[in-house]
This record gives C-alpha cells, structure tokens and sequence, in this order.
C-alpha cells in the first residue's frame, strides 16, 4: 500500500529546510518565518529602484498604515501578506505578468491557501489594493529615477530601506502585532 501523497508539479525548498508545491499549495505549507525571510530578500521594482527595498518592508509598512487608519484586522493582516505568494513563486513586474500563461492563476491559488491558512477572508478585501496603489506613488517618487507623483496620493509612510534581516525582524514583528491585536490566527 502506498502511502505517499501525490502532489501537483515539484517543490521548492524553502529556508526552514520545509518543501512548498507552488502548483498545489496546501494550508500548512506555509510558515510564516519562510515569508519573511523571502520577502525581506526580493527587491521591489525588478532591482532597479535607487537602493535596495525590500517585499517585506513594502508589506509591512502598508499594513501599519492601515493599523494606523483604523481598519479591520483582517484587512490589516491580508496588507502584510498581500504579496506573500511572491515568496513561494517570485516578483513578476506588472508590464509581463498578464502574458506568462497562468502566472495569476498561480498566484490566487497560493492566495486561497494563504487565506485558509492564517483565517483571513477570500477574497482579499479591495481595501488593500487601494493601499498599495498609494504606496507605489509613494515609493516611485522616492525609490524611482525620472518619477514626480502628486504628493497628496501618496502614502505618508517612512521608506527606510533596511537591510534584509531588519525588514524581516519588522515584518514579523508586524505579523504577531496584529495577530496579538486582533485575535487573526485564534
């Protein structure tokens, strides 16, 4: 009798020496601790921002914005995690990510999972979106040669570029802030 579960296309390792199944992701794949340190290693805008700026410092400064502005803890925490896929499957920029096939369809799948794992709503609450839509001005207008955005759409949030390991430590520190808040993962 064979035991061994099949899953759909291979896996990659992740930092914690755990496996994740991009193309069949499943709820307890996923671990926290691995998020962050992948995200807190991918840089923002395919590297070609003035200096180094992290997934994981983008993500958690949306998150403490909405903290900030009052919103929901399950919108907040889905702010932290709102490009956690790209930790399993990288950052793809906008401009080709419609023409890779079923990238997206990827994508939402790794989101579905993400969502049963940590309790959140599916789908992703619009709110987020329009978070991330005012940060990018606000790190194009920083991050970005040749960018000049209106000010007042932007998100008044300090762009730090930290280093890798203090992006981790910061979003981390979010995550549990907002669970500790919240009650998200209870």
């Amino acid at each position: 009798m064979n035991t061994t579960e099949t899953r759909r296309g291979g896996w990659i390792q992740t930092n914690s020496g755990g496996k994740f199944w991009p193309l069949d992701p499943r709820p307890l794949d996923f671990n926290i601790n691995d998020i962050a340190h992948a995200l807190s290693n991918t840089c923002r805008y395919n590297g070609h921002c003035v200096e180094f700026y992290s997934v994981a410092e983008h993500s958690y400064l949306i998150a403490e914005k909405m903290m900030e502005d009052g919103c929901e803890g399950h919108e907040i925490m889905w702010g932290l995690l709102h490009d956690a896929a790209e930790s399993y499957i990288s950052d793809v920029p906008k401009p080709i990510k419609a023409d890779l096939g079923n990238y997206r369809d990827i994508e939402l799948n790794i989101e579905k999972a993400l969502a049963v794992r940590y309790n959140l709503p599916w789908p992703m609450p619009r709110i987020v979106k329009v978070y991330d839509n005012k940060i990018l001005l606000t790190e194009q207008n920083e991050l970005m040669r040749g960018w000049n955005h209106l000010k007042e759409n932007a998100l008044d949030v300090p762009i730090q570029c930290h280093e890798p390991s203090m992006a981790k430590r910061l979003f981390l520190e979010t995550f549990w802030k907002i669970d500790d808040k919240y009650a998200i993962l209870h």
